[in-house]
């Protein structure tokens, strides 16, 4: 009788520390996934092209630092909400010029991907 007794408080044991492991693991995972979360908040860089404009991902929306106070400012955006310069000229230009990196990068792609069906073809 005292086996069974002792057995049956092993076993609980076991199972109960396992169970405690499991769910510290677990909680471990769920913070870093959650310090991950909270890090795509934060403002990175874009791709190369974009960053060589000097633009950014802040919350998934692109930005670009205002030439006077220096605070972050949407592309989209005609006028710095922190000091209120005018900042379309800019933007419109650094829209334009990624506009036309895009194609270029879209020409070449599609170069690319002619003289690979040519050398298929022949």
């Amino acid at each position: 009788m005292t086996m069974n007794i002792l057995n049956v408080f092993l076993i609980f044991m076991i199972t109960t520390s396992l169970t405690l492991a499991g769910f510290a693991f677990r909680q471990r995972k769920n913070n870093r996934l959650l310090g991950e979360l909270l890090a795509k908040d934060d403002i990175i860089q874009t791709s190369d092209a974009a960053s060589k404009f000097g633009v950014s991902l802040q919350g998934g929306v692109q930005v670009i630092k205002c030439s006077d106070c220096a605070e972050w400012v949407k592309l989209e955006a005609m006028v710095c909400r922190y000091c209120g310069k005018d900042v379309s000229e800019t933007n419109k230009k650094i829209i334009d010029d990624l506009r036309a990196l895009k194609k270029e990068q879209d020409d070449a792609q599609l170069r690319i991907l002619n003289q690979e069906i040519e050398e298929r073809v022949l």
